[in-house]
């Protein structure tokens, strides 16, 4: 009971202003990620995210970025592309379906 009362106190002393922020979650795609959900937030005017790629690979990508005017400037640590792009069609329809050759 008492690290319980601990832990409350705790929790109530050190506050976090995250809290408070907005959680923005999208969904895209495209190649060679067929799925990308991603899930961001603001905080102090730099844009923060995280996703999850989905597709002939897949990877993660943890990064920050900031708009000045019309520009953003931003780093990023995660999957960039496909480590193997070398796939091979089991049949015709696959192939013609995918545009693979």
């Amino acid at each position: 009971m008492r690290k319980l009362r601990v832990s409350l106190i705790a929790l109530t002393c050190f506050s976090s202003n995250g809290i408070a922020q907005d959680i923005d979650v999208s969904l895209g795609g495209g190649w060679p990620f067929f799925l990308v959900p991603t899930v961001s937030t603001k905080y102090d005017d730099v844009e923060l995210y995280l996703n999850y790629k989905l597709g002939l690979d897949d990877g993660f990508t943890l990064g920050a970025q900031k708009q000045y005017e019309n520009h953003v400037v931003g780093i990023f640590l995660g999957a960039v592309g496909a480590r193997d792009a070398e796939y091979s069609c089991e049949d015709e329809l696959t192939c013609l379906l995918l545009g693979w050759r």
